[in-house]
């Protein structure tokens, strides 16, 4: 008995037959919608009840015969038929055998036979469809893979992904395909690629994969430096491989320039400033002259001592533990205040902001060191002088943040407490206001400070904003500039807002639309949106490169305009389908501005835009394909 109970139409026009054969499926666990005699019946109930398989008599009633009418369910609806008959000339088994049936019974048949022939089709339709989603799911994933990938079989490039037709500098894949990758391969390594390749190709093993850095030669005779990884497939039944290319011309660049960059690098910080110290292994390995004038030591003395020996004792523990765990590669905030010494004894307050990068080969602690007695001086100061206002804005329901012309804060009030997520004002204060800002902002943000500095005030600028767990909030943010009794400008005052909900809604309508138009405008295919008239309404570029128009010009046209004569009644059958069931996906050939003809596939559906539907078809041309 069948497994599943299929849904089979019955197309014969001898009626006695046509029960018997009705009745066998029905013992098999089978259904019969229907049994028809003609091949336009077959062809309307299909349509209806959509089965899952025809059995097909070859010698029907009607101007249709079977073969035709096999052809055409094929066609529109990409369903498995199986040939009932008693006919089994060549000329009629030929004719058949174009139509692609799932199987050929001859008159008369045994049930068992019946049996084995539908499952075997069901079956095979079945694996054909989870073939075709696999393959587009291939087709995917390497038509977006940002690397250069290249199918290679017998000599030749056999298929080559957008990222890898950017990398050969070509306009189009067609420049490539057919050519030995060994033509676009420096003359220094071509014989060794070619000899591995071939091994790779032909023994088919995965140990034999290649993973070698070589020089490629694009079309435009530009030389790059790319990493070649090959390993073997079976590409359309035959034996390939798949070579990903990797264009590491920037990195071998990057390297040159990082040598180069060295003495500017020593240029660079001997004029410095501030302070800059490099320390290595818990040792100063370096010093410039700026850190001798803050500390009072000559470089020559400090070489080779511990860093711990300069510090304020009561800063050792913190100092170190930021050391060892920023070596240790965890996060550390890189700027800090803390103290030093001098040679004389005396404490020093400094900024310190500090980095790992690499000196001489290994890894070192790089690190700015910042005079900032002056300026605690000054906060001092302030501090005494603002605290009437600290409580004034203390109870304001807005966020209240007040920080140094650097963005260093100073005061904020218990709002900004709740608003950011800290829990105390010590928290925030000495944090600097741009850390608070997400990075794609900051940018922005510095030439709004600049603006407030010139202008005095800035109103209204909105950001996404940092909380102390990271999470992102949109803000909208005024800044007045605050001066002393002279006039001078000493510290900027801001007010924020959280307009996250208002930020969102906007965002949701602006995006939807931008989102599609991108897709619209970005798509590899044509997309053309026309309404229920067939008046085209909008195309993307594609379509208009495809179909050789200006787009005024092709908005005058109706969908009837862009096909040959001869498709018109399956462009009418299409868009009797897309009003009943919402969608179809069919082949059919269209018509260029120049009268060039080519075969494509269509995807197309209907939806409501503004309050009219509109029908939108994704047209893929599939003339190479079907060659």
């Amino acid at each position: 008995m069948a497994e599943g109970s299929a849904n089979i139409l019955v197309v014969e026009d001898e009626y006695i037959v046509a029960k018997d054969i009705r009745n066998r499926l029905i013992n098999l666990g089978y259904t019969v919608p229907a049994i028809v005699a003609t091949g336009e019946e077959a062809l309307r109930k299909t349509e209806e009840f959509k089965p899952d398989l025809v059995l097909m008599d070859i010698v029907l009633k009607g101007d249709k015969d079977g073969i035709e009418t096999a052809d055409e369910i094929k066609t529109r609806y990409n369903l498995p038929v199986i040939y009932l008959t008693a006919y089994t000339d060549d000329k009629t088994i030929q004719r058949a055998k174009l139509t692609e049936p799932f199987g050929y019974i001859i008159k008369p048949f045994e049930e068992r036979e019946l049996y084995s022939t539908i499952e075997m089709a069901l079956y095979k339709q079945k694996m054909e469809k989870k073939l075709k989603v696999s393959e587009e799911r291939y087709r995917r994933l390497v038509e977006y893979f940002p690397e250069p990938m290249v199918v290679y079989s017998q000599g030749k490039m056999v298929y080559i992904n957008p990222a890898g037709i950017e990398l050969f500098s070509a306009a189009r894949s067609e420049e490539l395909l057919g050519k030995s990758i060994i033509d676009f391969i420096h003359p220094d390594h071509q014989a060794e690629i070619s000899a591995r390749i071939h091994e790779t190709e032909f023994e088919q093993q995965p140990h034999k994969a290649i993973r070698i850095k070589i020089k490629l030669i694009s079309l435009d005779g530009q030389e790059k430096e790319v990493e070649l990884s090959a390993i073997p497939i079976t590409y359309l039944e035959k034996n390939a491989t798949q070579i990903v290319l990797k264009d590491i011309t920037k990195t071998r660049s990057i390297e040159e320039e990082l040598k180069d960059s060295e003495e500017k690098f020593r240029n660079l910080v001997e004029r410095a400033k501030d302070g800059v110290v490099i320390i290595q292994d818990e040792k100063i390995k370096y010093a410039n002259p700026r850190l001798e004038e803050i500390t009072g030591y000559n470089a020559e003395d400090v070489i080779d001592t511990q860093f711990t020996t300069y510090l304020a004792p009561d800063k050792v523990t913190m100092v170190v533990d930021r050391y060892k765990r920023r070596m240790a590669g965890e996060y550390v905030e890189p700027v800090y205040e803390s103290t030093i010494l001098h040679k004389n004894g005396n404490r020093i307050d400094v900024e310190i902001n500090g980095g790992v990068s690499i000196y001489r080969g290994k890894p070192a602690n790089f690190v700015y060191v910042h005079d900032i007695t002056e300026r605690k001086q000054v906060e001092e100061a302030l501090r005494e002088s603002e605290e009437k206002y600290r409580r004034l804005i203390g109870t304001s329901p807005d966020t209240i943040i007040y920080s140094d012309l650097n963005g260093k804060i100073i005061m904020v009030n218990t709002q900004a407490l709740k608003v950011y997520g800290y829990e105390t004002e010590e928290e925030l204060i000495g944090k600097n206001v741009f850390e608070f800002i997400a990075p794609e902002d900051r940018d922005r943000a510095v030439e709004v400070v600049q603006q407030i500095l010139d202008k005095g005030e800035i109103r209204n600028s909105q950001y996404k904003l940092l909380r102390k767990d990271g999470t992102i909030f949109h803000g909208e943010i005024s800044s007045s500039l605050i001066r002393d009794i002279e006039a001078n400008p000493k510290g900027i005052i801001s007010v924020v807002r959280d307009i996250s909900e208002r930020f969102l809604i906007t965002k949701a309508l602006r995006e939807s639309e931008e989102k599609y138009r991108k897709l619209f405008n970005r798509s590899n295919d044509s997309i053309i949106v026309h309404d229920l008239e067939g008046n085209i309404l909008d195309i993307n570029q594609k379509g208009l490169d495809t179909f050789g128009y200006d787009k005024t010009e092709f908005l005058s046209l109706n969908v009837g305009a862009i096909h040959p004569p001869e498709a018109l009644e399956r462009s009418k059958l299409a868009f009797e389908t897309i009003i009943k069931d919402g969608s179809i996906t069919f082949e059919i050939d269209f018509l260029t501005k120049t009268g060039d003809v080519f075969h494509a596939e269509v995807s197309s559906s209907i939806y409501e835009q503004g309050d009219k539907k509109v029908i939108q078809g994704i047209i893929r041309d599939i003339s190479n394909r079907e060659k």
